[in-house]
């Protein structure tokens, strides 16, 4: 028997062997695994190692890695060049990058939208036995506005602004979250500032020694901000994360985001979203995080949605016609 032969035979065998078993060539060569990457900076890396522990074990064909990064921005930039497949990020951060915005030069046109993670609001805290209710009670008050050109900052520039504020009514401070924590503490500031997913570890901390609550943002004013400035929406903050803030209040938020390469198949990304929203409750038990997560198409704000969440949330609200505008 000459090589030829030998070398049908053996081909004839092995689909033989595959048939018997009940598996198709086509699905024999689906079960190779492919590899994705994801791009995640330290304080998202614990949720994301649960995200990827549960994708490869629902998804077999599929191999999800974590790339440690620095911050949302490098994640962006990895997305752009093309070295990662999946990326997370701060919304503000992510809607400059989309709108080619400092500090960015280019649009950045690789990045779609998944969905929205986490929130990551701005929280107005004082006293809880201040006599300061609202924003327009800030003016000649001393107030803790972040570091200079920090996210904080530039929410309260927007936001206080829309309201007829700007740093000229009242006393900035440019303080971090734990040296604005020690000057409340000391009763040099009068409100306190910090964009941030909550609870946050400061606040928790401050509210131990001196019960504070969180000033709400009116509802008109809310509005006004969610149709003019795409990165931000409104949520409800819960009553009772903090000692002393005992009423839900209207926040304005701009929630941290997850996305996707536009070269990475829409399947995969409904497959996964669909997987992460029939899975919350349990990833809840994880990471309390994922508590917040929201399944809401208005993620489409920060950026063009991925196919594959297009699919997903034309399935979770029929009629949705993302189509005619987002791809």
């Amino acid at each position: 028997m000459n090589y030829r032969s030998l070398a049908v035979l053996a081909t004839v065998s092995i689909l033989v062997t595959l048939l018997i078993v009940g598996v198709t060539p086509s699905e024999f060569r689906a079960a190779e695994i492919k590899h994705y990457s994801m791009a995640a900076d330290g304080k998202m890396y614990p949720i994301w190692s649960t995200m990827a522990e549960m994708i490869n074990k629902n998804l077999k064909e599929v191999k999800l890695t974590l790339k440690v990064t620095a911050s949302s921005e490098e994640n962006l930039r990895l997305i752009q060049r093309g070295e990662v497949d999946f990326f997370v990020s701060d919304g503000q951060l992510c809607c400059k990058a989309v709108s080619g915005e400092e500090p960015f030069t280019i649009k950045f046109d690789k990045i779609k939208i998944i969905g929205w993670m986490h929130g990551n609001p701005l929280q107005i805290a004082v006293p809880a036995d201040s006599d300061i209710r609202s924003l327009m009670d800030l003016r000649g008050k001393r107030v803790v506005v972040g570091p200079m050109d920090s996210p904080t900052a530039a929410s309260v520039r927007t936001i206080f602004g829309m309201e007829g504020l700007t740093y000229k009514h009242f006393k900035p401070s440019y303080l971090g979250i734990n040296e604005g924590v020690a000057a409340m503490k000391e009763g040099r500031v009068d409100a306190l500032t910090v964009q941030a997913s909550y609870p946050t570890p400061a606040l928790v901390d401050l509210s131990e020694s001196l019960p504070i609550k969180l000033i709400p943002i009116r509802i008109e004013l809310a509005h006004r901000i969610y149709r003019k400035c795409p990165n931000y929406i409104i949520t409800l903050f819960p009553r009772n994360i903090y000692i002393g803030q005992t009423k839900t209040v209207l926040v304005i938020d701009s929630p941290y985001v997850w996305g996707a390469a536009s070269s990475v198949p829409a399947e995969l990304v409904y497959q996964i979203l669909k997987l992460t929203k029939d899975n919350i409750v349990e990833l809840a038990k994880v990471d309390i995080r994922f508590k917040q997560w929201k399944f809401r198409p208005s993620c489409r704000k920060v950026g063009f949605l991925h196919s594959g969440s297009v699919r997903f949330y034309e399935e979770l609200e029929p009629g949705c016609n993302f189509r005619i505008i987002f791809f």
